[in-house]
């Protein structure tokens, strides 16, 4: 199993996180680890959760590219064609970093 270090450079080192969340059929979902970790990490984030999940997340303002990119269409785009769709959504994953970084951290990151 990789380290905790190990895995942060694993999803440094890729455009995309497909996060899968528990769903703990309860009224409320958890945003774990995996969820942090992708906007720590300036990913793209494709994430799966329970009912009403993705809304939450994108009411706190986060960017969550499911709708635009999916796993169907990202099986089905090249290296570079990944790589563009990541330098065209660049500042949705900087505002994702921030909006994390707030939480996580307790500051707010001027850039």
């Amino acid at each position: 199993f990789p380290t905790w270090y190990e895995l942060i450079n694993e999803y440094k080192s890729s455009y995309c996180s497909f996060v899968v969340e528990s769903d703990s059929g309860f009224f409320i979902n958890q945003c774990s680890e995996k969820t942090i970790i992708s906007f720590l990490t300036k990913t793209i984030p494709i994430v799966l959760g329970g009912r009403g999940y993705i809304k939450e997340l994108q009411d706190m303002g986060f960017w969550i590219a499911n709708e635009e990119l999916g796993i169907e269409k990202y099986n089905k785009m090249t290296v570079e064609e990944i790589s563009n769709f990541y330098e065209k959504n660049k500042d949705k994953i900087e505002n994702n970093f921030k909006i994390i970084s707030f939480f996580v951290f307790g500051t707010k990151i001027v850039s």
